[in-house]
């Protein structure tokens, strides 16, 4: 019998929600341990509240189109391998690092600051994010199971 998996849109907006807490947090204390200021870290937490959320969710959604290291799962309805959130990691890592360094650019004008900025966000929030999307695959909600004669919501 062949399997293919999908999540539905309120799985990937669950997600989106989880995620945008966690980064806003880390990127108002490392934005002010790097500037010294509460404000420019305030600043960049909020604008990349609204570009990495676009981004986010739209990364989501891409990666839901391929059941590559997606394996059926009794209980879960379906599992993710780790090398699907390794390798979904470094996609979204790739997009956040040039978001962050524009984004910091934008706000601090300053090419060193933000280079560092950049450097240190996404490399502190790729340990999160694996610890995040590892923590979502173990909930069962939204995820969907077709097989060849059937859907199962999961």
């Amino acid at each position: 019998m062949g399997y293919s998996f999908s999540e539905r849109a309120f799985r990937a907006m669950g997600k989106l929600v989880t995620w945008r807490i966690v980064q806003t947090i880390m990127q108002i204390i490392i934005a002010f341990i790097i500037t010294g200021s509460i404000i420019t870290g305030l600043k960049f937490a909020g604008l990349s509240f609204v570009v990495n959320t676009a981004c986010y969710y739209l990364h989501e959604r891409v990666w839901n189109k391929f059941n590559w290291a997606r394996v059926y799962d009794e209980t879960l309805g379906f599992s993710e391998l780790q090398r699907r959130t390794i390798a979904k990691a470094i996609t979204w890592k790739m997009i956040a690092l040039a978001d962050q360094w524009v984004i910091a650019f934008f706000i601090t004008d300053n090419k060193t600051q933000s280079l560092i900025y950049a450097l240190v966000i996404t490399t502190v929030s790729s340990i999160a994010y694996w610890l995040h999307e590892r923590a979502w695959n173990r909930l069962r909600a939204g995820k969907v199971v077709n097989t060849d004669d059937q859907t199962v919501n999961a």
